[in-house]
């Protein structure tokens, strides 16, 4: 994770900042707390694919 941080830092800044933006819509602000949760999971996660090559599984050293 230290490594994704430098890398990542203005996307996940940019991320951030929409999802305050959009929390002060009236009604969608409801749900912003959920999709900003799932947008930065779903961002780390694609980070981390990213960073190991693209393996979604690695088993005995093998990508499958």
């Amino acid at each position: 994770m230290e490594k994704l941080r430098p890398q990542a830092k203005w996307p996940m800044f940019v991320l951030g900042l929409t999802m305050a933006l959009l929390a002060h819509v009236p009604l969608v602000g409801l749900l912003v707390p959920a999709l900003a949760a799932l947008s930065f999971v779903h961002f780390g996660l694609e980070a981390l694919r990213r960073s190991r090559g693209g393996a979604l599984v690695t088993i005995e050293g093998e990508r499958v």
